[in-house]
């Protein structure tokens, strides 16, 4: 489902017989994708305790491979099916080169993010629990301004040396890399809600984002 200025958001599922509606308040959203990266749950559990934070029902009594059918296509249909968009390419001296889920996390820059809307748009995003739609939330996050902390963090870590730089500035820009790397990116996130078969279309796609960084590169 697209983000759409002429139709109203309708979150209704409906998926081989069961309807219904799916939570996409952002911050539940959100709290799915931590579900993801906890270490403490198994794979079942993570599925389990996601289709209950989306939909309020995990569905046991119809098995496993509808559970893991259902969540799919809820990730593909509503969740990511809209990313939001940080152009790189508009850093100063053509710094990026990464896809953007490389560079942020929604949970380690929550309180950047935090800042961020309050800055740009008055906007206390803990009074939005429950109200903020995740499509609204990913429109506005991609529109938050340059001088905003959250867009900040993410020139530093997309800066790259270029020629004519000084020793200072680059290790100044190296320095600020090290203390605002990131542990867990976004991306990361949504590669462990993916099956085995997508992580290898996913990895056969974009070999560059597992390859070692080079030796003169700033660690992220």
């Amino acid at each position: 489902m697209l983000f759409s200025l002429s139709h109203s958001l309708d979150d209704s599922f409906e998926y081989e017989g069961v309807s219904g509606k799916v939570d996409m308040s952002f911050d539940n959203v959100i709290l799915m994708f931590e579900t993801q990266t906890r270490e403490d749950m198994d794979a079942y559990l993570k599925l389990i305790v996601s289709l209950q934070l989306l939909v309020g029902d995990d569905y046991e009594e119809r098995g496993q491979d509808f559970q893991v059918g259902l969540y799919q296509y809820l990730m593909d249909e509503y969740i990511n099916d809209n990313k939001p968009i940080i152009d790189p390419d508009a850093l100063r001296n053509g710094g990026g080169g990464k896809e953007d889920a490389e560079q942020y996390s929604l949970t380690e820059d929550a309180e950047y993010i935090f800042a961020s809307f309050l800055q740009a748009y008055g906007m206390d995003l803990h009074d939005q629990f429950k109200k903020l739609h995740w499509y609204k939330f990913r429109a506005l996050l991609a529109g938050l301004p340059d001088d905003t902390k959250f867009r900040q963090v993410l020139q530093i870590r997309q800066w790259k040396p270029y020629k004519g730089v000084t020793k200072e500035e680059k290790q100044q820009m190296q320095d600020l890399q090290v203390v605002y790397r990131l542990h867990v990116t976004q991306a990361e996130a949504e590669f462990a809600r993916m099956t085995p078969e997508e992580r290898d279309i996913y990895m056969e796609e974009h070999p560059e984002l597992f390859e070692p960084p080079e030796d003169d590169e700033p660690y992220l």
